[in-house]
């Protein structure tokens, strides 16, 4: 029987998203990087995991009413899935599964084999209700393996770590624990990229597994026990892109866009992830769109070639195949335009802007903009055609915080420190030379940086969403320092 070489060290409670529901036994092995993702629709649920290459490609999912399940068995009548593998990295196989024809707020039962024999331990997943939802979204975990601190990119200035000492990986444990006991109902996690640290090798020297670095990092990544019972839904990020294929291998993303063309004209790998994981799925009354902003555009023109060949196929996809099932339009996206810390005064993100990004949220009537990127948490005022606005019909972009306190970035310190036409500011002027003299850009409204990990939950009602940034103290509590409420 395969064993788990990732093991989770932390026991939890049982509460909501239990690992396995009372009263099952406790059979079968660990599942390696085991990850849920939203399906197309709350009827569905995609699932992934590896297996070891030696076992075979032969994966399958056995699932079942949670109710059906007794002392640790799948009754007669249980569901199976085929899920073949595809070779990941070395020595590794990647498995995909969907669920579909899921009944509302059902729990249930599920349970994994990469051999098609031996399966995993019981794992649970609750469907939501129909109607108003939670959800959860998080910035920047940038998983490092073990051994290298958070200052391992050499970054001589510019953002401070929470704690040296400390492994990401179990700051993130805490923190999806944090979330899965403190924030009642909460549905799932939508990400805004950077779920794991890049992986430079050559530069970094990095002590263990140096062959596959990026892989230990999707195992501390998956570590958290909830994340079998509670879906992630990933973006492609900055660092993500710089890791081969392991976003492609370790997430099952529902509706991708069949996305070839690269304006950047980067090779390889790079060519692959920055046409990858533009995505959609529908969740009760809100629509998401995943949106990705790795690339790094040089100029005006490539920006709005990725602009018009990506997001706004993506988003005309999306809108169109669900015209009329939604209330609330999100997109998730990693480099955020409404910032003020490192990454405020990028050209990149400049280029994005200048070739139409905002404008394009204005043409699908997007609501909300959730992105990362700059390890900082602020959020912009309602905007439409470039301006604030006071009523509703713009769109309120969101940038997110480390939710690991992997490093944090500080106000008005950007890193393009000569930029003399980017940031904007309401007299007028531009330029990073401004921002560092302490003035806030045109679109941000509010933002917080007390070098704690963040995130933001999201309550969703048909006519209403309310936003509250949730700051996690050292004793695992939190503390809201943000909440804003849009009605329509």
């Amino acid at each position: 029987m395969i064993k788990s070489k990732f093991l989770t060290l932390l026991l939890g409670i049982c509460f909501l998203f239990c690992v396995l529901p009372q009263g099952h036994a406790n059979d079968g092995f660990e599942a390696q990087t085991l990850t849920l993702t939203p399906g197309r629709t709350t009827a569905e649920i995609n699932i992934t995991w590896y297996g070891d290459a030696d076992d075979g490609r032969s994966g399958k999912v056995k699932y079942a009413l949670n109710s059906a399940v007794r002392n640790g068995a799948f009754p007669a009548n249980a569901q199976v899935l085929d899920a073949a593998g595809i070779d990941a990295s070395t020595g590794k196989v990647s498995h995909k599964a969907t669920i579909t024809g899921l009944t509302p707020n059902t729990l249930y039962a599920y349970s994994v084999s990469s051999d098609g024999i031996n399966f995993s331990r019981i794992y649970t997943y609750r469907t939501p209700a129909a109607g108003r939802f939670t959800f959860v979204a998080v910035g920047d975990p940038q998983l490092t393996e073990p051994g290298v601190s958070p200052t391992a990119e050499g970054v001589p200035g510019g953002f401070m770590e929470k704690n040296n000492s400390r492994t990401t990986r179990q700051s993130w444990i805490d923190v999806v624990n944090v979330i899965s006991r403190q924030v009642t109902n909460v549905r799932f996690i939508a990400g805004v990229g950077d779920a794991i640290d890049r992986n430079l090798i050559s530069e970094l020297g990095r002590p263990e597994d140096s062959s596959n670095p990026h892989e230990v990092k999707y195992a501390n990544f998956f570590a958290p026990p909830a994340l079998r019972s509670l879906p992630f839904a990933p973006v492609v990020g900055n660092h993500e892109s710089r890791s081969n294929f392991g976003f492609l291998y370790h997430y099952n993303i529902p509706n991708e866009q069949p996305l070839t063309s690269v304006p950047t004209g980067q090779s390889g790998s790079r060519h692959e992830m920055e046409s990858r994981g533009n995505y959609f799925y529908l969740y009760n009354n809100a629509l998401f769109v995943v949106l990705n902003t790795s690339a790094y555009p040089r100029n005006r023109d490539e920006a709005a070639r990725i602009i018009n060949e990506h997001f706004d196929v993506t988003l005309t996809a999306a809108v169109q195949q669900h015209q009329g099932q939604y209330r609330w339009l999100f997109v998730q996206t990693h480099k955020s335009i409404a910032s003020l810390a490192d990454h405020a005064a990028d050209r990149d993100i400049q280029f994005y802007v200048e070739a139409g990004f905002q404008q394009l949220m204005d043409k699908h009537n997007v609501d909300f903009v959730l992105a990362g990127h700059d390890h900082i948490y602020a959020r912009s005022y309602p905007m439409r055609d470039g301006r604030r606005i006071s009523n509703t019909g713009g769109t309120v972009y969101f940038t997110l915080n480390s939710s690991t306190g992997q490093k944090f970035y500080e106000e008005f310190v950007p890193d393009v420190k000569n930029n003399t036409e980017y940031p904007y500011f309401e007299d007028g002027t531009a330029g990073s030379a401004v921002l560092m003299s302490g003035n806030i850009p045109y679109p941000v409204n509010f933002y917080h940086q007390d070098y704690k990990p963040m995130f933001l939950e999201i309550d969703v009602n048909n006519n209403t969403v309310t936003f509250r940034a949730h700051e996690v103290q050292d004793n695992l509590r939190t503390r809201v320092v943000d909440t804003f409420t849009v009605s329509k």
